[in-house]
């Protein structure tokens, strides 16, 4: 862990667990799992401009939704970032839920392969803040440092009039090198094969 149980963080990135979504495809039991490589990515690229982040794995570990208000009561994010497949869009709603639970002012953001690949429908959602779509590390690191909402691309929000703005698409970064690692501090590496 990055020792930030008790400070305040910039934001926390989850992925939201598998198995309750999947039924009888029991995740757990499988034997493998793997690490979720966009978070932690985009915890490397933010980390390197000096935000404070934390890494939530809910797939391979069996973090209870306890032990997430514990961690989120604890490291007080201003944002929460949700990576999300179909599937997983109850379980972005629950984990909004709980954080709007504990903070009201939480921000709401998500991205992966739903919110991608349908924008709109999904910033639509009442309890999503912000939808990251694309390649998300300069999208989320623009949005940590404060730039007007209207000039980051890869971003959709609704106004303060209650208005959909989705803005151009970002441009897929070009020279892969400028990207940090991705940073697995918070992640049990030994628990993926």
């Amino acid at each position: 862990m990055n020792n930030m149980d008790n400070k305040k963080l910039d934001i926390l990135l989850i992925a939201p667990p598998y198995e309750d979504t999947y039924g009888l495809l029991k995740i757990n039991t499988m034997g493998w799992f793997n690490p979720p490589l966009g978070l932690a990515y985009i915890q490397g690229y933010i980390k390197k401009y000096g935000f404070k982040s934390r890494v939530v794995d809910m797939v391979c570990l069996p973090n209870s939704w306890e032990d997430l208000r514990r961690i989120i009561a604890d490291t007080k994010p201003k944002y929460v970032g949700v990576s999300c497949t179909t599937p997983m869009m109850r379980k972005g709603e629950k984990i909004s839920e709980i954080s709007k639970g504990i903070d009201k002012d939480i921000k709401i953001v998500l991205g992966g392969s739903h919110p991608t690949s349908v924008v709109e429908e999904t910033i639509k959602c009442p309890w999503v803040d912000y939808v990251v779509f694309g390649e998300g590390e300069q999208t989320i690191l623009e949005l940590l440092q404060g730039k007007e909402r209207k000039e980051i691309t890869g971003l959709a929000f609704k106004d303060s009039s209650g208005n959909i703005v989705i803005n151009a698409k970002r441009a897929l970064i070009k020279d892969l090198d400028n990207l940090p690692f991705p940073d697995v501090s918070d992640l049990p590496m030994d628990k993926y094969s």
